[in-house]
């Protein structure tokens, strides 16, 4: 079985236009993680969105198997907390919307600036 997984932690949460940069360019992962954005990185926290069949996948398989599974800051309650207040702010504030009303702007800030790599910066200097 082959998986498509997406790392949503850069993209997500509007910072293209829509919740998830796979929803912009309309890609169907099987898994997405995300991190920073659920927390608007003041807390850490991270999860990994699963696909209906994966999910049906460990269910099927979880009484076969003993699986334990954890990690140091599984479920702590402060950044899950922070992570649902986070998460209804930005409908709150339509996220989104404002990314998409912005962002051409922004765009056309950066669109004069020339496009140099640190390298080439750093052997014209040297």
């Amino acid at each position: 079985m082959c998986c498509f997984v997406a790392d949503e932690v850069i993209c997500g949460f509007g910072r293209l236009g829509d919740m998830f940069g796979t929803t912009t360019y309309n890609l169907k992962p099987d898994l997405i993680s995300i991190a920073k954005g659920l927390s608007s990185g003041y807390l850490p926290i991270s999860a990994v969105l699963i696909s209906e069949p994966i999910w049906q996948a460990c269910l099927q398989e979880s009484g076969k198997l003993a699986f334990g599974h954890g990690f140091t800051y599984s479920g702590h309650p402060v950044c899950a907390a922070v992570a649902n207040e986070t998460l209804e702010i930005y409908k709150e504030m339509d996220i989104v919307t404002t990314v998409r009303k912005v962002a051409p702007a922004l765009q056309d800030g950066f669109r004069p600036m020339p496009i140099t790599r640190w390298w080439a910066r750093l052997a014209a200097s040297a």
